[in-house]
């Protein structure tokens, strides 16, 4: 693969826009969940005590782990797994058509492997890895937030400050704002909509 830096032009408004309601005091939480190369780990590092970033794909984090280095961010923990609602191992990237397509299976090693052209990766709840309460939580993994937020019931319900989640559909968008304002965030601003048939691709951002 070649080396593969951050495209800090993409979602920069968004990351600006999120900058402005944590103000300028450095300190807490940041969990990046789908970091892939560190666009938002990195570029916000600056603002936080400490940034996991979980990233699956092993040569998506390799690239992660060289770029914090290059990039002076000591603080950006890389954590080679998908965040999802259950310790084990999930199937990913069927068919290398979509990097991030997931199919689920059982905790531990009882994941349905035969027939399916993909990846297996390391899969970890967020509540058994992450003991803080988060001040900044972003999610994007192709339309599977629901499992992220399921593994991290928890700390959604102990942190305050800001969840960033991109969702893909209808359903996605309609099942995280209910898990999400059932348990005290409210919903603060959407971006970049795009809508056609059962697609229904945006960036929330959620604040409590």
């Amino acid at each position: 693969m070649p080396r593969l830096y951050p495209p800090f032009e993409h979602e920069y408004d968004i990351r600006q826009y999120v900058k402005g309601l944590l103000g300028s005091r450095r300190g807490g939480i940041f969990i990046d969940v789908g970091a892939n190369v560190g666009c938002w780990s990195i570029d916000m590092a600056p603002l936080f005590d400490k940034v996991y970033a979980f990233e699956p794909w092993s040569e998506y984090a390799e690239q992660l782990r060289l770029n914090t280095k290059d990039y002076g961010t000591p603080n950006v923990e890389v954590v080679e797994a998908a965040a999802w609602d259950f310790n084990g191992q999930v199937l990913i990237g069927i068919g290398r058509i979509n990097d991030n397509k997931v199919v689920p299976g059982m905790p531990g090693l009882n994941v349905p492997t035969v027939g399916y052209d993909g990846t297996l990766v390391r899969s970890v709840r967020l509540d058994d890895y992450v003991k803080e309460p988060f001040r900044l939580l972003k999610i994007d993994v192709e339309g599977y937030g629901f499992h992220v937020l399921n593994g991290a019931d928890r700390l959604v319900r102990e942190s305050r400050g800001l969840v960033v989640i991109e969702v893909h559909n209808h359903a996605e968008s309609h099942n995280t704002f209910l898990y999400l304002t059932e348990r005290g965030w409210r919903l603060e601003k959407t971006f970049e909509i795009t809508v056609s048939g059962d697609i229904y691709h945006a960036n929330k951002v959620y604040a409590k």
